[in-house]
C-alpha cells in the first residue's frame, strides 16, 4: 500500500497520514512476529544438531519374548 493509491481513491491528506501510520504499526508488529519465530527455528535446528545421533531409537519389541 502507498500514499499515491490512497490519495487516488480521494481519501483527504490528514486520513491518509493516520492510514499509513496504522499501516506502518501492523507491517512492524508482524516482521517482529516473523523474526521471532525465524529465532525459535534457529533454536530448534541447532538444538536438533546438536542431539542428532545422541536420540536412542526405540527398539522394536518381540511378542513372543513376552
Amino acid at each position: 500500500m502507498d500514499r499515491k493509491f490512497l490519495k487516488d481513491l480521494g481519501i483527504k491528506k490528514d486520513c491518509v497520514n493516520q492510514i499509513m501510520t496504522q499501516y506502518g504499526k501492523a507491517l512492524t508488529k508482524l516482521h517482529n512476529q516473523i523474526k521471532n519465530q525465524e529465532a525459535i527455528i534457529d533454536q530448534l535446528r541447532n538444538e536438533l544438531l546438536q542431539n542428532n545421533g545422541h536420540i536412542d531409537r526405540p527398539q522394536s519389541v518381540d511378542k513372543d519374548k513376552e
